[in-house]
Order: structure tokens, then C-alpha cells, then sequence
């Protein structure tokens, strides 16, 4: 795990536009629950004596779980501080507690074993296209 994570890093160093990969990130999900309150608040609002207390509750209720399945699109307010922290840091401080604290979210590991880093900006990039990103980078040299 540790080597597969210093070559992604260092695949990064050496190729920032990884970091420039967006990907799609989707406000909210439309979960069971929302749908139904959704349909609710539209019964309610077509009903012929609509309550205003009733309805503004729901509406409520609603809206707060829609806010707590949101997802933040991190990818415009992070890639600029990501790529600076590569930008200025030096090769070997890349695999310090103080770098990789700046830069990565999460380090993920699927059920072969294989490691995929997710940076703060949401990029990621996996050991896959690391070792990809180094047989370019020998065949370059």
C-alpha cells in the first residue's frame, strides 16, 4: 500500500493535470424519502384548503434532508490549492504526515488490493494510471 501510494504521488508530481480530471459530481440523489416528500408537498399545494403550517413543514423537512444529502463540489474551490502544494513542494516531501495531509482526502483500496488516491479536489487517480504514467516517463528518459 505505501509503495502504490508514493507512485501515485509521484506520477502526480511529475504529471499535474491528473488533477485537472473533473468529474461529475451530483448535488443531491433523489432518494426514496425525498420523492416522497416531494409528492407530498405537491398533494398538499393542490389540495382545495391548503394549511400553510402544514405544508411549510414539510416543505421544511424536505429541504433539510435534501441539504444533508448534498455533495460538495469541491473540484473549482480546491485543484488550485492542490496543484500549488505539488507545485512547491519538493520530491522527497511528498510521502510526509504534513504533504499528504494537504493534499489527499482519502486513500481508497479496492478488493484486489490496489490503491486509488483521492485528492482534495475530489481527482483521483489510481495505481493503475501511476504505473502507466511511469513506463511514459522511463520510455521519455
Amino acid at each position: 500500500m505505501f509503495k502504490q501510494t508514493e507512485q501515485i504521488l509521484n506520477c502526480v508530481y511529475g504529471n499535474r493535470g491528473l488533477l485537472l480530471d473533473k468529474q461529475e459530481t451530483v448535488a443531491f440523489e433523489r432518494t426514496p424519502e425525498i420523492i416522497r416528500y416531494t409528492n407530498e408537498i405537491g398533494r398538499m399545494m393542490d389540495a382545495s384548503q391548503p394549511s400553510f403550517a402544514a405544508t411549510k413543514s414539510v416543505i421544511f423537512a424536505c429541504a433539510a434532508i435534501k441539504f444533508k444529502n448534498c455533495k460538495e463540489n469541491r473540484f473549482p474551490i480546491y485543484t488550485e490549492r492542490v496543484v500549488k502544494a505539488f507545485e512547491s513542494a519538493c520530491k522527497e516531501e511528498l510521502m510526509t504526515f504534513e504533504f499528504i495531509s494537504e493534499v489527499v482526502d482519502a486513500i481508497l483500496i479496492n478488493k484486489s488490493g490496489e490503491i486509488t488516491v483521492r485528492f482534495m479536489n475530489d481527482a483521483e487517480v489510481d495505481v493503475a494510471e501511476a504505473k502507466l504514467c511511469m513506463s511514459k516517463r522511463s520510455r521519455r528518459e
